[in-house]
């Protein structure tokens, strides 16, 4: 068995994880941990494995509990019918968000009215 892949990537208001294996032997569990900037992992999910398998697989896992400006990193485990867990990653992804602020003056109710609008961009790494 043999992981050909992982990845985390921002996607809307989500970032969607995926890894891919080829040929699947006695995995019977896939933990996924997350943590935020420089914060502790903690489990975010557990998806169950194939056990055995000798076709390529891809899984994937939509992380919906995700703030626009933060970089968040993933580890993905492999757990074996042995008990034994192999790591990997981590990976990281965030959400790009866009705020608008809208000014206007002086007064709207006076002879003139000058309108601004300014559009902020706030990128993520990914």
């Amino acid at each position: 068995m043999e992981l050909n892949s992982f990845s985390a990537r921002g996607i809307g208001n989500a970032i969607v994880l995926s890894w891919r294996i080829e040929g699947e032997s006695s995995v019977i569990q896939y933990y996924l941990r997350r943590r935020e900037g420089t914060g502790e992992y903690w489990a975010l999910a557990k998806i169950p494995g194939s056990v055995s398998s000798p076709s390529s697989k891809t899984y994937s896992y939509i992380d919906e509990d995700v703030t626009q400006g933060y970089t968040y990193y993933y580890k993905l485990g492999m757990v074996k019918t042995n008990g034994n867990t192999q790591w990997y990653g981590p990976v990281s992804a965030g959400i790009a968000g866009i705020k608008g602020y809208l000014k206007i003056s002086p007064n709207p109710f006076g002879k003139t009215t000058v309108i601004s609008f300014t559009r902020i961009v706030q990128s993520a790494e990914g």
